[in-house]
């Protein structure tokens, strides 16, 4: 009637046998595994066990779970620096990137210092001494005698209808624009781009070089910043983000601790509700919008509410800021109570490479198939993000334009340079492409050589002789599918390739599969600390060198974890020259000497992995069932 066969006098009997058979029913009936048939009770069950310390059960997942994740980290600005309430960075000082007696320029990177200046006999060459205003005065366009071309009075600078050497092409007023130059210490008068100043010559240290526009003294600066850091032009300081930590905090949320004084520091307005900034007037907290405990004030016509700040600490009316005492050693901030407290107990979580996806013990990434983003007999190109397939040939009547049939090599041959014929130029044996002394559309100034450089282009099928520029190739049509263009260099067709990998994951060429991060799970470990549960093959997976300590890597000579250092427990070797020590697996585990790692079965279901024991322990349901009350329940499949 509703599936399940019974036998007359038999149900009681059967029952007392099914019951000490997990994860069986009866020999029509079948459980989860963890689990046994209860005739009376028409199920499959089991006990529920606690979850392990740190865990907690949750029914709408069915599994013990992260029972308190943190919600916060630490911030934290570290010795050596100080934070600044107004910007929110760490400030550490510079360092020190000029020789004493120089400033540093952020904006070029260059220390400076001013030049000296003293009399000249004459005025330079191309200007006049003016008595009436005692200055040595250019005529117009002086400005432009250094480098050529005449004084722009739109462009504000020198133009040419001609290319010259640092001179680009404007489309928008049709001609080249380049560089102005007045000598150091004179003024540029920009209606007619004329140069006047004092009759003097400006000369600069050993070691640097004059910049004419702003007659300093130039020297290259060392590095004014650690890595990761930006310098602050307006207090000579190197800024950088507050360094963001696993660790539980010790300041209240958004708070950071400031190392060097032990004190929790608030941005400007941190005083304040979101949308709210401290009024100086007011002395309290202000809005132009309404917020919740804020009212109207008739006398500034805004919205007015209260400031506060965390127990215990104090307020910076300047900024609107807070700050005050860190937790005392061994507390952390609990924002659920807002007061310190003794930290909760660690709590591993699952990292898992979930259904449809490897774990790749090389890389440490979970791995997908690729989306297919080409046509069948596409292959996709990574590097350019397009899908490729080879250009039909077919013979031709005739070589191309500016070639010519050699029947000696069967090809059809282009004279030097005709890798230039396409675009322009000659053959620029120490550029190795093409060269022109003037400005071509594509090309671009060179100012190592002097020149302008572009592209080069040989028909498809065709080879580049590099020693002189020129192609040659068999007397054939290149020809695509719909939809695709030719790439000459390549002689593949090509086509817009759709998304290779989902959103979050890395197209990897070596193995065309996506790969990501494995997904961290709040569910219960079920696999040793550090290892990859990969759901699909049900194995718990260590990374490459996993089977060694930190520090060291699977030799595959010598069978055993290597170093380059000592290591706890590690020997020097006379023949390899390096440390050698033991390696180790979890219990249960296997080696696989290839990586250096470690795999093995995870715990059954219904139980999770106890860090503290280094072994299985039974904690919340097995798979497939749910809590009620003091058991684990789920339907039996019968027929």
């Amino acid at each position: 009637m509703n599936g399940r066969l019974v036998f007359p006098g038999m149900s009681l009997v059967l029952a007392s046998f099914i019951a000490l058979q997990p994860g069986a029913a009866s020999a029509s009936c079948s459980c989860p595994p963890g689990t046994t048939y209860s005739a009376a009770a028409g199920r499959c069950q089991a006990s529920f066990n606690a979850c392990l310390p740190g865990y907690a059960y949750d029914p709408a997942t069915n599994r013990c779970e992260v029972s308190a994740p943190a919600t916060t980290s630490s911030a934290t600005c570290p010795g050596g620096s100080s934070f600044s309430v107004w910007s929110g960075k760490c400030e550490a000082a510079n360092l020190a990137p000029c020789p004493s007696g120089y400033t540093y320029n952020s904006s070029t990177s260059k220390c400076e210092i001013a030049a000296t200046l003293t009399p000249a006999a004459s005025c330079p060459t191309g200007y006049a001494f003016d008595a009436a205003s005692n200055r040595c005065v250019g005529g117009a366009s002086s400005a432009c005698l250094q480098f050529g071309g005449t004084w722009g009075n739109y462009e504000q600078t020198c133009t040419s209808g001609a290319a010259l050497p640092g001179f680009n092409w404007d489309t928008e007023t049709g001609q080249y624009v380049g560089p102005w130059y007045c000598p150091p210490a004179y003024a540029l008068n920009t209606s007619n781009g004329s140069c006047a100043g004092p009759m003097v010559t400006a000369s600069c240290p050993a070691g640097t070089t004059i910049n004419a526009y702003t007659t300093k003294c130039e020297a290259t600066a060392s590095a004014a910043c650690a890595a990761g850091q930006t310098y602050n032009p307006s207090n000579a300081k190197c800024d950088f983000p507050p360094l963001i930590g696993a660790a539980a905090s010790v300041c209240p949320p958004s708070y950071t601790l400031v190392a060097d004084v032990n004190t929790c520091a608030g941005t400007v307005n941190s005083a304040c509700p979101a949308g709210s900034g401290f009024g100086h007037y007011e002395q309290a907290c202000t809005s132009g919008s309404a917020l919740p405990g804020f009212s109207w004030d008739t006398e500034t016509l805004q919205y007015v509410g209260p400031w506060s700040c965390p127990a215990g600490f104090a307020l910076d009316a300047g900024p609107g800021s807070c700050s005050g005492a860190p937790c005392p050693a061994g507390q952390v901030y609990d924002a659920a109570t807002s007061a310190c407290a003794a930290p909760a107990p660690a709590v591993a979580t699952t990292l898992v490479c979930p259904t449809g996806s490897v774990f790749g013990v090389w890389n440490g990434k979970c791995e997908a198939a690729n989306l297919g983003p080409c046509p069948s007999g596409y292959t996709y190109n990574s590097s350019t993000n397009k899908c490729e397939i080879a250009a039909t040939l077919t013979p031709a009547a005739s070589c191309p334009t500016g070639y010519a049939f050699d029947a000696a090599s069967n090809r059809c041959a282009g004279g030097a340079s005709s890798a230039c014929l396409q675009f322009g130029g000659t053959w620029g044996n120490y550029e190795q492409t093409c060269t022109s002394g003037a400005a071509l559309p594509g090309f671009s100034w060179d100012t190592e050589t002097g020149q302008y450089v572009g592209p080069w282009y040989c028909p498809p099928a065709y080879a580049l002789n590099t020693s002189n520029g020129s192609c040659a190739g068999p007397m054939v049509t290149a020809s695509c599918p719909a939809g695709t263009t030719i790439n000459a260099y390549t002689t593949k067709c090509e086509a817009t390739a759709s998304a290779a990998c989902a959103a979050g994951q890395t197209y990897n060429p070596s193995n065309a599969k996506c790969d990501f991060p494995p997904v961290a799970s709040a569910a219960a470990p079920t696999c040793p600390p550090g290892f990859i549960l990969d759901v699909d093959g049900r194995f718990c997976a260590g990374a490459l060198n996993s089977a060694c300590p930190a520090g060291s890597g699977f030799g595959h000579y010598e069978q055993a974890c290597t170093s380059g250092s000592a290591l706890p427990g590690f020997t020097w070797d006379t023949e390899t020259l390096q440390y050698v020590g033991p390696w180790s697996c979890p219990a249960g585990f296997a080696l696989d000497a290839g990586p250096g790692s470690c795999s093995g079965a995870p715990c059954p279901s219904g139980a999770a992995f106890d860090a503290a024991t280094s072994s299985c322990q039974l904690s919340g349901c097995p798979d497939g069932t749910v809590k009620s009350g003091s058991l684990c329940i789920a339907a039996a499949v019968c027929q």
